[in-house]
């Protein structure tokens, strides 16, 4: 129940998440082995699994790793972007909207980050600051907090 709503019925209920706002409720629902997300009461997907629903710190902007038609995907509101690898998790945002993520290869795990569109190999967010890799470089996009 949401509110005085009746939802479902689904097989299972989970990660639920309201953004800063209170305004939206997001959650993930296996229905029949598929699962969705439920973004107020619309119904993203199906996706063989999903994970780590998060809002960005602007209350409105949602994503979620899932993996679907054979390829795992980052969903940042209206956008998806393919990912290179089938295992997912640990999404986080900084304050101007840097994604981190973890993947897991058959060997190794790291993670990456998306910067305005592009995504980079051996990304991190620390206290709001991206670092990562690229062309053989390590970037420092500063955030909005000071060091």
């Amino acid at each position: 129940m949401v509110g005085k709503k009746q939802i479902g019925p689904y097989n299972s209920v989970g990660p639920i998440k309201i953004s800063s706002d209170g305004k939206s409720l997001t959650y993930s629902v296996d229905i029949d082995g598929l699962s969705y997300v439920i973004i107020d009461g619309e119904k993203m997907g199906p996706y063989e699994w999903m994970t780590e629903i998060e809002y960005f710190s602007d209350g409105k902007t949602l994503a979620y790793a899932a993996n679907a038609d054979q390829g795992a995907y980052i969903i940042v509101g209206n956008e998806q972007f393919e990912a290179l690898f089938q295992e997912l998790g640990g999404i986080t945002f900084s304050a101007d909207k840097v994604l981190a993520y973890g993947i897991i290869s058959e060997s190794m795990a790291f993670n990456r980050v998306l910067i305005d569109g592009q995504e980079y190999y051996y990304g991190e967010l620390c206290h709001d600051h991206a670092v990562y890799g690229k062309n053989k470089k390590i970037y420092l996009r500063k955030g909005k907090e000071g060091f």
